[in-house]
């Protein structure tokens, strides 16, 4: 029960569980991808709510700053194409018209309001839940080197993603929609490296470290987005 117990701690804060906890049976972490802007009135509390669960050692959170509500005046320092570009990319996976925020992904596959502790907890116990099997790569990075090791699998078709992100950050927004507020994050990307597709060889990857003082490797389903995989330091 070691990925599951920290999160029940987390999530037991907001509200309750109706499942008992010695009855789930989990068997890999929680990927949080939050989509996110300072210049939205309405992310802050989903920032807050994911700060909490990057608490968790068994949820990892990414937060991606987009870059479509620069224009009414305050330009987040973390915004950037990239990260909006990743979430059309989860639109198109999921068959969605069109793009908002807060909008938090869970593994690649639920779409919920970022702020909706209730749905992110349902997420949370259906994916930690689901017994598929999980690939964790072996991450090391030493003197701006990261390296990557995947074992062999059978019946892989997936796409390998690189995220650096900053663990901390906190400024003054001077404009725009949260003008007068200090907002405060947890694991702002700043880089996303698609590294290609893999089709389940064992293989070593050596790269230079990306941008941040926290780094993830993603491992995407080609298919459906799911992520299948994930490892982070």
């Amino acid at each position: 029960m070691k990925y599951f117990s920290a999160i029940i701690a987390i999530l037991s804060a907001y509200y309750p569980l109706s499942t008992r906890a010695e009855e789930l049976k989990v068997v890999h972490p929680v990927v949080l991808e939050l989509f996110t802007s300072q210049g939205c009135s309405s992310c802050p509390p989903a920032d807050m709510l994911a700060s909490k669960y990057a608490e968790d050692p068994n949820i990892l959170v990414l937060s991606y700053h987009v870059h479509y509500w620069d224009y009414l005046g305050w330009k987040d320092p973390f915004s950037s194409t990239d990260n909006t570009n990743r979430q059309h990319e989860y639109a198109q996976y999921l068959g969605s018209k069109g793009v908002y925020t807060p909008q938090a992904i869970i593994q690649g596959t639920y779409d919920i309001v970022g702020s909706d502790a209730r749905g992110l907890q349902n997420a949370f116990i259906k994916t930690a839940n689901s017994g598929k099997h999980w690939i964790t790569p072996t991450l090391s990075s030493r003197d701006g080197t990261l390296l990557i090791n995947l074992p062999a699998q059978e019946n892989i078709r997936a796409n390998i993603v690189i995220v650096g992100y900053q663990k901390h950050s906190s400024n003054a927004v001077t404009r725009g929609e949260n003008s007068g507020d200090k907002l405060s994050h947890r694991n702002s990307v700043t880089t996303i490296l698609p590294l290609g597709e893999w089709h389940g060889e064992a293989i070593n990857i050596t790269k230079s470290t990306p941008q941040g003082d926290g780094l993830a490797v993603l491992i995407q389903s080609s298919d459906k987005g799911e992520i299948i995989g994930a490892a982070w330091l």
